[in-house]
């Protein structure tokens, strides 16, 4: 069975599924996890937790006041890094939780 018939048949079922929002979140927070490993190094990157989008705001859990801070000189960049993960603009800006 060729790779494109399984895609297709897999975006089908998302869709009959009435999943496909649920799914593209979890897209953007895996793209997320990855920029923020990228941008911020595995030190800092772990104490960082994509939560959930809304409404263009991906919410992150951080560690410390401290991560948020960095966290925030960053986020432009992790944004950016985000997006071109998921080839489209998604996150538009980052909400922090402590």
């Amino acid at each position: 069975m060729p790779f494109e018939h399984i895609k297709r048949e897999l975006n089908r079922a998302v869709r009959r599924a009435g999943i496909g929002g649920e799914v593209t979140a979890a897209k953007i927070v895996e793209a997320s996890r990855r920029a923020i490993l990228e941008v911020m190094g595995k030190k800092i990157g772990n104490d960082i937790e994509p939560l959930f989008i809304k409404n263009g705001t991906l919410t992150v859990q951080v560690s410390s006041s401290i991560v948020a801070e960095e966290l925030k000189f960053r986020a432009r960049e992790v944004i950016e890094k985000t997006n071109k993960f998921l080839g489209k603009e998604e996150v538009l800006r980052l909400s922090y939780r402590i």
